[in-house]
């Protein structure tokens, strides 16, 4: 079960709370010469997560838990530590499955309160350092959908551009991840002869780096740097995928090929980019229709 923290959030958005009124009118006329009226008005109560949680022994997820007020926070004292839920003048017995994890940004982040000691010392604290290469990786390449090869080397210019001193990420993938959609989306590849490439690590990178206030000279610096690592990093062509290349082909008809391939800008950029980085030009053709 997944609460979201937020700073307007209340005890009564933990736990539940009163909700209007339900009224139960009865008329009784069974003996035609007396009427039995009764009428009843409850109030209405709707739970919450940590409740239904509390007594069905499910596991809470407290995302951004510090995004929420401490106060608002307290009623988790009692269920920790007495494993008890006060609600409603009764204490409900929390169940014995019952769990809850927390999850929080550093104290520097915007909009974050501190959080009370007397919480802190009902929990276990594991600081998390950021992803694995490996895991960026994978991560990246399910999120944006572009070939493994250029993840690989999106991967390792932000990596080494935050190893440069420049805050490109800490434990965050997501400027991996916005580079490698934006790329997707624009048919840009990870190359450092491709302006789509370059541009958008200027947007991304470089954003991230003036967060923390660099000058102009500073800025210019940083840009010089960037530049020098997508040279480092993504200089040499990208592979291509001659099977998927060779079956695009061979499945359109020769008197056809040239207007189909106008259509099917993917199969035409592979071929175009082939016959820059060989100079085979209608060889290539050839050679791909034969095989």
């Amino acid at each position: 079960m997944l609460v979201h923290g937020d700073d307007e959030m209340g005890t009564a958005d933990l736990v539940g709370k009163d909700s209007g009124f339900k009224r139960s009118y009865i008329r009784d006329e069974y003996v035609h010469t007396v009427l039995k009226i009764e009428e009843e008005v409850k109030h209405v109560w709707v739970g919450r997560a940590l409740t239904e949680a509390c007594q069905k022994g499910l596991t809470v997820v407290y995302d951004e838990f510090t995004r929420s007020r401490p106060e608002a926070n307290n009623v988790l004292l009692s269920v920790l530590e007495e494993r008890v839920l006060p609600l409603r003048g009764e204490n409900i017995p929390v169940h014995a499955n019952f769990r809850i994890i927390f999850t929080s940004n550093p104290g520097d982040y915007a909009g974050v309160h501190g959080v009370q000691d007397a919480l802190l010392d009902r929990m276990v604290t594991i600081h998390l350092s950021g992803f694995d290469q490996d895991s960026e990786i994978a991560i990246t390449q399910e999120r944006s959908g572009l070939p493994l090869a250029e993840v690989e080397r999106i991967i390792a210019l932000v990596r080494a551009f935050g190893d440069a001193g420049l805050k490109a990420s800490s434990a965050s993938a997501r400027p991996a991840i916005l580079i490698s959609r934006i790329l997707r989306v624009r048919s840009g590849h990870a190359y450092a002869e491709d302006p789509v490439f370059i541009q958008t690590c200027r947007d991304v990178l470089l954003s991230l780096a003036r967060r923390t206030g660099a000058s102009l000279q500073e800025d210019q610096q940083n840009e010089e740097t960037l530049l020098r690592l997508i040279r480092e990093n993504c200089s040499v062509p990208l592979p291509i995928e001659q099977p998927a290349l060779k079956a695009a082909i061979h499945d359109l008809e020769p008197d056809n090929l040239m207007a189909e391939l106008g259509e099917d800008k993917e199969v035409q950029e592979l071929l175009l980019r082939k016959i820059r980085e060989k100079g085979l030009a209608g060889k290539l053709l050839t050679e791909l229709l034969k095989g």
